[in-house]
């Protein structure tokens, strides 16, 4: 470098900022800058560096503030000071820290094994992706995509239960520091304007509003080929009309998911090559392909590791060897084939065998039941590949939809029992200016009913909600039992919520007697001093008790049966039963049968296992005639299998016309 003049030297400094190395750039910008200033040069040189200089005046000043931001959030990440740890769970430690300004930092810290960096970092690039795993975030948009790690992003967060909502408008940025510590540094903040980028209106309506992110910084470390060390650092302002200490408390505590969501997204990215993060990666050649890679193969071969093969190109180079090209970007070509390992391109061979195997096996049952409905002179109701693939699809979303609401009523938890505790406490010591008597029984057990039984039937009463019935086939007896359910819950809480504010009103009773009357210099003005002392000694913690956690019960009965109910999106898949986008289809097969009288269970249309899509004779009632229609063609086995053979033939041929468009 010693050996370069000013210009060259300028001129490496601003490709090292269009290699998004930043802080590399500004210590050779620094020399530079010392070196003109207290060293003497030649005018051409000079000249020659002064134009330059000029050329990217804008690109310079923008590294020299970009430089003291990234410089900031690496020492704040790289050091530990005076964090408190909050809690621990999953593996992903939450610290938080009280800033000077009165402000609350959260820091997460957490190691994933089996996921490469790469997954990780197209998970935190893809900002239009968020609400695919970033709890409570219903949608999300990139407004600029700056430089190839720098962007201007939108997202919303959104908690329907309490009428809340806040979106964010961002300016976010990376640097590479792979060559310094094997590592990327990732800084954002809040912005209410940038060139280039259309920013939403902040939102106006009740309950809405526009949070503030008055910092973020992360740092993703690589430790070994298949593995990371993610440290994030939040400092943001949800600017709610809260307790401080409440927003406080569901920071603390929820904060630590959104690494565990990041994490387990990058892990569904390196197993499926064909979701929406994996065709971003093909869609983005330039930076995927062309920046990126070649960054992490020149670090593994420093380090003596062999770099494991990024599944979402992999798929897009299976495609290529397959008809020449590749789908959404790539190389033209057979390069990307050639550079497959032996064994990439054994197991794309056994793949491709299992296929066709799987292909001819279907064919083979759909002749069966193409034969079948030609034989009944109706072709309405015959399961075709199409339905098939919806219901594979279908089956796939409801997984993922069971997640993701899982992990949201994990999230919601500690807030229902939160407010639930803080409801009951303000009301309760709203009440204390009633008095004693029947009126403060009876407002306090009101009070009880309502927050408590509220949320006890809540609960039950979801499985009467569209998402459940949705989620998987629910029978008319199951409802009905639900219901049984709902209102024996309802209740039951009614009157323990009575009895409870009843016993404790008792207890509240005497206990106000002892302060208001002089029971230690005169007894005697006591009413039933004897009792009332006995009273007042047994039930000062006692009452605090119940009135403080029969609303937190209620809240955490609540969610259990939430939960259990999103699982049922599991069951539909596991268990005999067929969704009920489905179900009109089984009940029409079943109803066209004729011939026999229909049974209950046959007018229903109830199916009997997934199986049903299958194979037609594990519809109910479909065994008998399978059977008629077997013995029916006994004689004519020949013009069967001509036909069957036909029908074969003709498919094929569908096969391969679909293939060649």
């Amino acid at each position: 470098m010693a050996k370069m003049d000013l210009a060259s030297r300028l001129r490496h400094i601003i490709a090292l900022i269009h290699d998004e190395r930043h802080l590399d750039a500004d210590d050779e910008y620094t020399l530079l800058r010392d070196d003109v200033k207290n060293n003497k040069h030649s005018k051409r040189a000079l000249k020659e560096y002064n134009e330059v200089h000029i050329d990217n005046r804008s690109l310079l000043e923008k590294l020299i503030n970009n430089a003291h931001v990234l410089r900031k959030a690496k020492s704040d990440l790289m050091t530990d000071g005076d964090w408190t740890v909050a809690q621990t769970l999953f593996g992903i430690t939450t610290s938080y820290r009280r800033e000077e300004d009165d402000t609350l930092s959260i820091k997460l810290e957490g190691t994933l094994e089996d996921v490469p960096l790469f997954e990780q970092l197209s998970v935190l690039r893809e900002t239009d992706l968020f609400h695919l795993w970033a709890p409570f975030v219903p949608r999300a948009k990139k407004l600029l995509q700056v430089t190839k790690i720098e962007l201007v992003s939108w997202f919303v967060i959104s908690v329907p239960l309490f009428g809340l909502s806040r979106d964010a408008v961002f300016h976010a940025f990376g640097c590479d520091c792979m060559a310094d510590s094997g590592s990327v540094l990732i800084v954002a903040s809040s912005v209410d304007s940038y060139p280039g980028a259309d920013v939403p209106k902040e939102p106006k309506g009740w309950g809405s509003g526009r949070m503030i992110v008055r910092s973020f910084q992360g740092l993703v470390t690589i430790t070994s080929p298949t593995s990371a060390t993610t440290k994030l650092i939040a400092n943001i302002d949800p600017r709610l009309a809260l307790p401080q200490k409440l927003i406080d408390f569901a920071m603390k505590k929820m904060c630590g998911v959104l690494l565990l969501c990041l994490q387990k997204m990058a892990r569904k990215v390196v197993k499926n090559p064909l979701s929406q993060h994996a065709q971003k990666i093909r869609e983005d050649v330039e930076f995927y392909e062309g920046y990126l890679l070649p960054k992490f193969q020149a670090y593994c071969e420093v380090k003596g590791w062999n770099m494991p093969p990024v599944s979402s190109l992999e798929y897009g180079r299976d495609v290529e060897g397959e008809d020449g090209r590749m789908s959404g970007g790539g190389k033209v070509g057979g390069e990307g084939k050639r550079r497959g390992s032996i064994f990439t391109r054994a197991k794309r061979r056994v793949g491709k065998r299992l296929k066709e195997r799987k292909e001819r096996k279907f064919d083979k049952e759909h002749v069966e039941i193409l034969l079948e409905a030609e034989e009944r002179n109706s072709r309405l109701n015959v399961i075709s590949p199409k339905l098939k693939k919806r219901y594979n699809q279908w089956v796939e979303k409801k997984v993922e939809d069971w997640e993701s609401n899982l992990v949201d009523k994990i999230i919601e938890l500690p807030i229902w029992g939160v407010l639930s505790y803080v409801i009951t406490t303000k009301g309760m010591e709203a009440l204390e200016y009633v008095g004693v008597g029947y009126l403060r029984l009876f407002l306090s057990s009101v009070l009880h009913c309502l927050v408590s039984g509220f949320l006890f039937a809540r609960g039950f009463s979801s499985l009467q909600g569209h998402d459940s019935r949705r989620s998987g086939t629910l029978d008319t007896t199951r409802q009905f039992g639900s219901l049984v359910v709902t209102l024996f819950v309802l209740l039951t809480t009614l009157a323990a919520a009575v009895g409870v504010e009843t016993y404790t009103g008792m207890e509240r009773y005497y206990i106000n007697v002892l302060r208001t009357h002089d029971y230690l210099t005169e007894p005697e003005s006591v009413p039933h001093y004897k009792d009332t002392y006995a009273w007042g000694n047994m039930a000062v913690k006692r009452h605090e008790k119940y009135i403080r956690w029969v609303c937190i019960a209620g809240a955490l009965l609540y969610y259990t049966v939430a939960i259990l109910i999103k699982s049922n999106a599991i069951a539909s898949v596991n268990m005999p039963q067929i969704a009920n986008g489905f179900m009109e289809r089984a009940r029409a097969r079943t109803l066209s049968l004729g011939g026999k009288k229909k049974t209950l269970k046959d007018k229903l249309g109830i199916c009997i296992g997934k199986g049903a899509l299958n194979k037609p004779e594990n519809l109910p009632g479909l065994e008998h005639t399978v059977e008629d229609r077997k013995k029916k063609a006994k004689g004519g086995e020949a013009e069967r299998e001509e036909r069957r053979k036909a029908l074969a033939e003709k498919l094929k041929k569908r096969r391969e016309a679909k293939g060649g468009k």
